[in-house]
């Protein structure tokens, strides 16, 4: 049960960093300045995250 429930969290997750939303979970993109958000391509690093929880 409790790995059904931790699939479905990372699911959820990805699809959410897949979509863009849901950023403030990658660590560092927080924290970043306004300036070094302006060089971050949010779509692409929200992809690229998104894979790491649903592609393991």
């Amino acid at each position: 049960m409790v790995k059904l429930i931790m699939m479905l969290i990372f699911i959820l997750c990805g699809i959410q960093l897949w979509r863009g939303k849901w950023l403030w979970l990658i660590a560092g993109y927080n924290t970043a300045s306004k300036q070094e958000k302006a060089t971050l391509n949010e779509r692409a690093l929200g992809k690229a995250m998104a894979e790491f929880c649903l592609f393991p």
